[in-house]
């Protein structure tokens, strides 16, 4: 599916069906990676960023946060049930992105 992101618009934590799942980012705006670099605040990654949250967070070797503010072209592909989060972004602007989910066969 094709994501259409406008400011003030989020996507809470949440998972995926399928294996894997993946985001590639057609077009991230200067106005929203201007935005991101003044930001100051609280959120891991900042505005029009997202995060990947591992919920094992027991075992002290285990990453159990990613933050990334993405750029045009990048692809993210990673297991579906990793909850993830995509944080709201105020610019007059629209980031556009693909995403899919991916079953595996395990006939072949």
């Amino acid at each position: 599916w094709i994501n259409y992101m406008k400011n003030n618009e989020f996507n809470p934590s949440h998972t995926h069906s399928g294996d894997l799942s993946f985001v590639i980012y057609l077009k991230v705006p200067n106005d929203l990676k201007e935005e991101n670099k003044k930001y100051i605040g609280t959120d891991p990654c900042g505005p029009g960023g997202i995060s990947f949250v591992n919920d094992l967070k027991s075992d002290k070797m285990i990453v159990s946060e990613v933050n990334i503010f993405p750029e045009e072209r990048e692809c993210y592909i990673f297991p579906s049930k990793l909850h993830h989060m995509v944080f709201p972004f105020k610019s007059n602007c629209e980031r556009i992105s693909v995403s899919g989910n991916i079953n595996m066969n395990e006939n072949n």
